[in-house]
């Protein structure tokens, strides 16, 4: 009798523990995810970079990074609303997510601006930029009835023998 209460009340402190671990792990998720877009956030962009860093220190692992605007922002959501602005910043992210290819992250780096990281050098990251702004300039944003046009900028960067992280972003 007392091995089966033993049991169960193992079994019992087992579930709470893994609820407790699922809970957790969503917590983590969404500190590191924007709610907007679904997308990494900063804080998890700063991560990863770092990582990226230290491994280029380590091993001279080549890594590239994609800086994105969203042009005349402000005018969007002047224009047609904050509502419309948000729907714009989703369509882009959908679009950063799923057409990118040889990314190591795509994140959310402040309201209109974008980050993503690349495994490889300059002209990877800089071919796949020039690609999705043909994309997202041929396409139009539908938010409350209206169709925008969106046009985004981005700059692009390899790390190189004397660069820190502030110097490639």
């Amino acid at each position: 009798v007392a091995n089966r209460e033993l049991q169960s009340r193992l079994e019992n402190a087992e579930k709470k523990l893994e609820q407790q671990t699922h809970e957790l792990a969503g917590y983590l998720n969404e500190a590191r995810t924007d709610g907007l877009t679904g997308l990494a956030n900063r804080r998890a962009f700063d991560q990863r970079i770092d990582d990226c860093y230290k491994l280029w220190v380590e091993r001279k692992q080549t890594f590239s990074l994609a800086l994105i605007d969203i042009d005349h922002f402000k005018k969007i959501n002047d224009t047609y609303g904050h509502p419309a602005g948000d729907a714009v910043l989703k369509e882009v992210a959908n679009k950063l997510k799923n057409q990118v290819d040889d990314c190591m992250m795509v994140a959310r780096y402040g309201g209109e601006e974008f980050a993503l990281l690349f495994s490889g050098p300059l002209q990877i990251a800089a071919n796949a930029m020039e690609q999705l702004r043909k994309t997202i300039q041929e396409s139009v944003v539908a938010a409350d009835g209206n169709k925008i046009q969106v046009t985004i900028s981005s700059g692009v960067s390899e790390i190189a023998s004397d660069d820190r992280i502030a110097k490639i972003i």
